[in-house]
Parts: structure tokens; sequence; C-alpha cells
């Protein structure tokens, strides 16, 4: 089964992991919609994120810069307007990711923590990127981290982009079976 992600970004600033992430996730047949958060400092080209997205995907990525030091004021008002959704389990069993500017890095707790406090109380399946797979990019490329010349994202930061999208496609698929081969039985 191909999943539904939604991507749903706070700034212009993660918008390229997003899209990197989307690429990924595409390229698994999956269904893809990728949103800004209400109020969010990005191009206006991709539509505004609302709850019902967060209903119709099996797995949900939430992109925030690092750089405040925790997760965008934006990005946070909408995970806890989520909250009544998650009372209801309709967000039971989603899987989700976090993905900041930096995805070759892993994000500072300070910026996880509020996000995955949200997730958890919905009963999220919540994934992190391979520790390994971070290293090995943040150490071999030290210097091709920033954007490329062209102003792109870099081969570092796109590669790590790319495999958390298929990493979050693939689970959420998934799960989503899952949950389809147990209606099928309820029925």
């Amino acid at each position: 089964m191909s999943a539904k992600i939604a991507l749903i970004f706070s700034s212009a600033s993660v918008l390229e992991v997003a899209e990197a992430m989307a690429d990924a996730a595409e390229s698994l047949s999956a269904e893809v919609r990728l949103r800004r958060v209400p109020g969010a400092d990005g191009p206006a080209d991709h539509g505004e994120a609302t709850l019902d997205d967060l209903e119709w995907a099996d797995g949900i990525g939430f992109g925030t810069p690092v750089a405040p030091g925790h997760p965008s004021a934006a990005l946070m008002s909408f995970v806890n307007s989520a909250g009544p959704m998650g009372e209801r389990d309709v967000l039971y069993d989603k899987v989700v990711t976090l993905f900041t500017d930096e995805p070759e890095v892993f994000a500072p707790q300070q910026v996880l923590y509020p996000i995955w406090e949200a997730a958890y109380k919905w009963g999220a399946v919540m994934i992190g990127p391979r520790a390994s797979e971070l290293e090995l990019d943040a150490r071999e490329h030290r210097g091709d981290i920033d954007q490329a010349a062209d102003g792109s994202l870099s081969g570092p930061r796109k590669r790590t982009a790319g495999y958390r999208g298929r990493r979050l496609t693939r689970l959420a698929g998934l799960l989503a079976s899952e949950r389809a081969r147990r209606r099928r039985l309820e029925l």
C-alpha cells in the first residue's frame, strides 16, 4: 500500500528540505501534500496546512528551523491545535517525524521535545533519523553542508532529506496497510 504523506513546514528556510522529502516519498508512489503552517513565512505556492491534512495522512513530517533553538511558534500553534484530534484517536498510529533546515545533524532536544511530546500524547509512532547516516554526511562533507553554489540544497542535505522522506513513507505505508487489514477483519 502506498502511503499518504503530509509535509508541513513553518518557514521558507526548511522548504527545500520538505521538497526533497516530498520527491523521495513520491519516488515510492506516495501521495504527498506539501503545506505551510498558517502564519508561516513561506511561499504562497504551497497551500496552508489544515487539520484535515493530518487526518488524511498516514505519515506526517513537521519542519522547523533550528536557529531559534525551539520549534517555530506558528508550527507549535498548529501542532497544539491538533490536540483534540489526538484525544479522539484520529492521530493514533500516524507516523510522525521532525525535520529542520539542517537535516544531516540531530536537532537539539529543545527543538524536538515540544513536538515529540504532542505526538506522543496522540499515540503517534515517532521516527527519527539513523545516527550512522547523519554522522557520515556531517563528517565526510563538512565543507559541503551549506547551500550549493547555485543556492539549492547541498548534496549531503539533499541526500539526508531524501533518506528521511523514504523512511517516513515506508513506515507510514506499513502501518497504513496494517490498519486497512484490521478494518477488513472487523467487518
